[in-house]
């Protein structure tokens, strides 16, 4: 990143500061509202939906001027006051364990807890089992009297939890089936962890009658369904022509390739999924009924349907070692003597150079950042081997092995900077190999395009470093994957510019490429070109004119 770059980045990150304290400020102000009008209120006949808001008190608030120092201190008393108040019930929802609940609190009431009492911000204990996902201590209080109104559960989320399809039609109009709030989720919600398909079927088309299928509720419900497995409590949405990103997501929770497989036949767009692990799941414990981790059948699935690394995020490119199966390397023993022997030796001496050393192997099977092992091993360099990267290629064979080129660790104002120009190939199931290069055979390189063609891989453009860049010119060199040489190819022609960041396709006569950035002042490339294998001459193909 250049110096002028980081100065901007630095300005806009400032300016997000400001525009997120403000809104802090406006969120503390009503918060303070609603606690000052739940604390004043005077007797029993309130319902949630009495604090939602409350005009009249942020009104006077808003008269008053006061800081936003002021304002957190009142909310912060309240609050405590608030903790003071609680019920006996919703102080064992709060910090009892789970295992038993229901059966504690069943004797509680029946010693003469009252399952309505309120606290002084009117926190009720039904209202807490739901915001703890608590379902059975929920049911439990409803059974024992407890008031849903006075935890956002209206009649038509009672019907729709308890009743049939007709008690659902009678209260269809007396309540917004897509209303959210925190301790109080949608109607629509209700009817899908209810797994009730002809009540979720009535209340779809309902929302459907109004124009309101493109609520974002809806797409959240979608997804939620598509995470129950339940295939039949997704059809209402597929029926309705819904198909959206948040449904593709949640079959990432537990790498559901059923309902991955059904929703990309009812015309999913596959390429929308831009991560394959969620920061929620871990993909070593997800198992499949083999007791394999499930997440490599779902890549396969996803790369059957077209999906490719490059829809990944940038901020995601770690997470190829998942469809590599690096993550399933052995871990290493990082306290033996010769451990971190090659940890900082990045560049090769012949053409190819194999070094495939136990350190290479731990930072392959983490992904990890060099900043985290040399925390964890002392008296390391500030340039090591790391497989944390962006701008890497990484490329399946038709036997299944991928191979990554290249790519670069962290920042170019940061000390433990680095652009590779190594090769690693990994075979599932087996140890990954990893070859090394002079850099006057291959330069480093990051941003570059991998086209497979036959028995070798085409390496087209690339950023490189800022003072190695040949301006006007654009680098292509071909990997041999029989013994992993890697050659340059000297080419003719329009060329496309130093280019990075670019897409490449395969064509029958050659490779072209398209978008991405040209050095120097990384401008955007607005033309296609077309480098043709038999005369190894650039054409240009096609430019795209700004309207």
């Amino acid at each position: 990143m250049d110096f002028s770059d980081l100065i901007g980045t630095i300005k806009n990150s400032i300016s997000d500061l400001i525009d997120l304290r403000e809104d802090s400020f406006k969120s503390k102000r009503e918060f303070l509202a609603r606690f000052e009008k739940s604390a004043a209120w005077d007797g029993d006949d309130w319902t949630f939906w009495d604090f939602i808001a409350a005009p009249k008190e942020l009104a006077e608030l808003k008269s008053q001027s006061l800081s936003y120092k002021a304002i957190a201190r009142r909310c912060d008393d309240w609050m405590a006051k608030n903790e003071r108040s609680k019920t006996s019930l919703i102080r064992e929802i709060e910090t009892g364990p789970h295992e038993g609940m229901a059966e504690r609190l069943r004797e509680m009431v029946n010693l003469g807890a009252d399952p309505n009492a309120a606290s002084l911000l009117k926190d009720t204990a039904l209202g807490t089992a739901r915001y703890h996902g608590y379902n059975d201590v929920f049911d439990l209080l409803i059974e024992l009297g407890a008031d849903g109104q006075k935890a956002g559960f209206s009649n038509l989320h009672h019907a729709v939890r308890y009743g049939c399809l007709l008690d659902v039609e009678r209260l269809i109009e007396t309540f917004d089936p897509l209303e959210t709030y925190i301790t109080a989720p949608s109607v629509l919600w209700e009817a899908v962890i209810s797994e009730k398909t002809d009540v979720l079927t009535a209340l779809l088309s309902h929302i459907e009658a109004e124009n309101r299928l493109d609520d974002e509720e809806v797409e959240t419900c979608f997804g939620l369904a598509v995470g129950t497995a339940n295939q039949e409590l997704v059809q209402p949405f597929i029926k309705l022509g819904l198909t959206c990103e948040i449904a593709l997501d949640s079959t990432l929770e537990k790498y559901d390739v059923s309902m991955l497989k059904m929703l990309i036949e009812q015309g999913a767009d596959v390429h929308q999924i831009s991560d394959v692990a969620l920061y929620t799941n871990k993909p070593w414990t997800i198992l499949d009924s083999e007791g394999e981790p499930a997440i490599r059948a779902y890549i396969n699935a996803m790369l059957d349907a077209g999906w490719v690394i490059d829809n990944l995020d940038d901020f995601e490119h770690e997470q190829v070692r998942y469809f590599t199966e690096a993550y399933l390397l052995p871990e290493q023993d990082v306290t033996l003597p010769n451990f971190t022997d090659g940890a900082g030796e990045v560049r090769g001496t012949s053409n190819p150079e194999e070094r495939t050393k136990p350190f290479y192997l731990e930072m392959l099977r983490t992904g990890e950042w060099s900043s985290l092992m040399q925390s964890r091993i002392k008296n390391l360099p500030d340039v090591i081997w790391t497989a944390h990267r962006f701008g890497q290629s990484t490329t399946r064979l038709e036997d299944g092995r991928w191979v990554q080129i290249g790519g670069e660790h962290e920042d170019g104002y940061m000390r433990e900077f680095v652009i590779f120009n190594d090769v690693v190939v990994h075979t599932p199931g087996g140890s990954p190999r990893v070859f090394f290069y002079p850099t006057s055979t291959f330069p480093p390189t990051d941003f570059h395009t991998a086209t497979l063609v036959g028995d070798s891989i085409w390496i087209i453009g690339g950023l490189g470093y800022a003072g190695e860049r040949q301006f006007g010119k654009t680098a292509v060199y071909r990997l041999d994957l029989n013994d992993f040489s890697i050659h340059k190819v000297e080419t003719s022609g329009e060329f496309p510019g130093w280019i990075n960041r670019h897409q490449a396709t395969l064509k029958k006569d050659g490779i072209c490429i398209s978008g991405g950035k040209i050095e120097p002042g990384y401008k955007d490339s607005n033309a296609s070109f077309l480098l043709n294998f038999d005369t190894l001459v650039w054409e240009k193909q096609s430019s795209r004119s700004h309207s």
